[in-house]
């Protein structure tokens, strides 16, 4: 990989559209690694990195593995690369000391934090780290991507908001959505609606009524997302388990033009999909833990999302 085959725009395989893994060692890596950011290390020769990068409608999945560095949005790679977006960091493993605004602070595993890129920070790790972050264009936070500023490199205070998203995030390691689907969009929407309102309560302002709502969509989502293959996941349970009607529950959804129902059997379908790609497994054990209410369904389900059977697609993927 030369330095001009790497990506640049939102996250690293945006401009590619589709899920990506990189691999990046020594003085060599750090240069392909320096797009948006300058890298630097105390060993080069002994630096490694790997990278899975992918888009999320308009955002960016990034889910960073390296050894200790420096990274430092300079001035000059602003210029560079001028776009402004706010990265919502969760870090899974090590410890990164985040300088921003003039705040600076340190985050541990399990821990949250903002960057945003229109202006300059620089972070440090003393080790070894796993890092998932989330890039959204700041644009798309409304009100609150300017309220940001007041949180960036700062500890944010545990609440079931942040616990939320953290857990979202974390679920999405597992593999980000394809790039061309409504289960795509709903999971770009509910990250921005979840964001926006992890920044109000931070700052200790009140939700619009309609941010509100929002916060309980993603809610919805995220419920569905950590029963997929459950056989009994269906607008009745999900319902239930946040005490509200079912009528309701569908209420929140009609602006979005698909019915609950079919976003679970998209993100089902998906599943199914990276399920088929990464498993040697029997097809027939893999619908039989997808969720779906009997092996027809989940072919048909299958079908619809990939233009193809269950086996023609395996076929094609070993080719």
């Amino acid at each position: 990989m030369t330095q001009d085959q790497v990506p640049i725009g939102i996250t690293m395989a945006a401009a590619q559209g589709e899920y990506t893994r990189y691999q990046f060692d020594g003085e060599a890596g750090l240069g392909y690694m320096s797009v948006s950011c300058d890298f630097t290390t105390p060993e080069p020769a002994n630096f490694t990195a790997e990278l899975a990068s992918a888009p999320i409608g308009v955002l960016g999945f990034d889910e960073l593995t390296a050894s200790a560095h420096m990274s430092h949005r300079s001035p000059a790679r602003m210029a560079a690369v001028p776009w402004d977006v706010v990265q919502v960091l969760y870090l899974e493993e090590g410890v990164i000391r985040a300088q921003q605004n003039g705040n600076s602070a340190t985050f541990h595993p399990g821990e949250l934090s903002f960057l945003r890129t229109a202006s300059e920070f620089r972070y440090v790790t003393n080790g070894p780290v796993r890092a998932t972050s989330i890039s959204i264009p700041t644009n798309l936070l409304g009100h609150e991507g300017a309220l940001v500023d007041s949180l960036l490199a700062k500890n944010l205070h545990p609440d079931s908001l942040v616990s939320t998203l953290s857990g979202f995030i974390t679920s999405l390691n597992a593999g980000p959505p394809s790039e061309d689907t409504r289960a795509s969009e709903f999971i770009a929407l509910a990250l921005v609606d979840l964001t926006r309102a992890i920044i109000s309560a931070q700052l200790g302002l009140k939700l619009a009524p309609a941010d509100a709502e929002n916060g309980l969509r993603v809610q919805v989502r995220d419920y569905i997302v950590n029963h997929l293959t459950d056989a009994d996941l269906r607008p009745v349970s999900i319902a239930a388990s946040l005490n509200i009607s079912v009528r309701y529950l569908h209420s929140l959804f009609e602006s979005e033009h698909q019915t609950i129902s079919r976003y679970i059997r998209s993100l089902r379908a998906q599943h199914l999909t990276r399920a088929f790609a990464s498993s040697t497994a029997p097809l027939s054990a893999l619908y039989a833990g997808s969720g779906f209410s009997s092996i027809d369904s989940a072919s048909r389900a299958f079908h619809a999302e990939n233009g193809m059977g269950a086996a023609e697609y395996r076929a094609a993927q070993r080719r």
